[in-house]
Formats: structure tokens, sequence, C-alpha cells
């Protein structure tokens, strides 16, 4: 169902984002994905980290692109899909993975 698919992945290096981009590769997907490699708080950052999940899944066979810039920074995600149809001719979909979790009460979060 997702063979030859073009789909960019927002915080694919771990959690459900790896996950969606492991299945989507094992069923054909051709994939751009993105993550900047901080920890679930947000903090650090391993700019590597995006570019080893990617040839992990090239060497089963995937066509993976990857990406480790901030997808928070203006310009980013339309840069992404912009990337993603220069590298496979199209977008088929987005899926939006990333997030950090900061512990607060919710009525005193912010937008």
């Amino acid at each position: 169902m997702l063979r030859d698919k073009v789909i960019v992945i927002t915080g694919a290096a771990r959690g459900v984002g790896l996950a969606c981009a492991s299945r989507f590769a094992s069923q054909g997907a051709l994939l751009l994905l993105n993550d900047v490699g901080c920890d679930v708080t947000g903090h650090g950052a391993a700019p590597g980290l995006m570019e080893e999940v990617a040839a992990q899944l090239r060497a089963r066979g995937a066509q993976v692109e990857s990406d480790g810039r901030d997808i928070t920074e203006q310009g980013v995600p339309e840069a992404l899909c912009e990337l993603a149809a220069a590298r496979f001719g199209r977008l088929d979909g987005v899926v939006s993975c990333a997030g950090v979790v900061e512990r607060a009460r919710f009525g005193r979060t912010s937008d």
C-alpha cells in the first residue's frame, strides 16, 4: 500500500517516528526522515543520529534521505517538503512525530 509513496517523517530517529520509518520502509515507501537528535526534553543534539538511522534502513534496501535540521526553525518544514519533491519527484504525505516533553501543570503552560 505504501510502495513508492513519498513520505516525510519528522522525529524519525526515536520512538513513534522511528517505528513509522521502519514500517514504511519495509513496505517500500520512499522516505525523507528528519530529526535534530535532541533528547525527549528538547535538550542536547546528536546531529549524526538521523543519518545513522537512515543508514540502517538503507542497509535493509530502503530508499531514504536524512535531514538533521530543527523542524521548529522558520522555513524548515517547507524546505523538507521541497527537498522530498526534488529528490523523489513529488510528496505524498507527511507524518509529524517530532516533539518534546516538558513537565508542567496544564493550566500553567503557554502557547
